[in-house]
């Protein structure tokens, strides 16, 4: 197990913000980092080609799930939080630089 939190990031609708948040993610974040890049029905087509893309280059250990049906973000966020049990942490807003 890492020291380093799970850094969980939950997606928008904002492409463009999607696209920034993950190169600055993977510019100032350790290698081998989990991150988990959560969809709760947001994203849309380009959107999922950015994540897609991102995955097949990024330098962390990062994961893509996607829900079938949006449950809102409080809720997607508590069941993000629940998966990750009693690991550290960290939770970025889709727009984080």
């Amino acid at each position: 197990m890492s020291d380093l939190p799970i850094v969980l990031l939950p997606l928008g609708s904002d492409e463009d913000a999607l696209d920034a948040c993950l190169a600055a993610l993977d510019a100032a974040t350790p290698a081998g980092t989990a991150v988990w890049l959560a969809d709760d029905a947001r994203a849309g087509p380009r959107g999922i080609d950015i994540v897609e893309r991102w995955l097949q280059r990024t330098r962390l250990r990062a994961e893509y799930t996607r829900r079938a049906h949006p449950i809102g973000e409080v809720a997607h966020l508590q069941e993000m939080l629940q998966a990750c049990g009693d690991a550290d942490v960290v939770v970025l807003a889709p727009d984080a630089r």
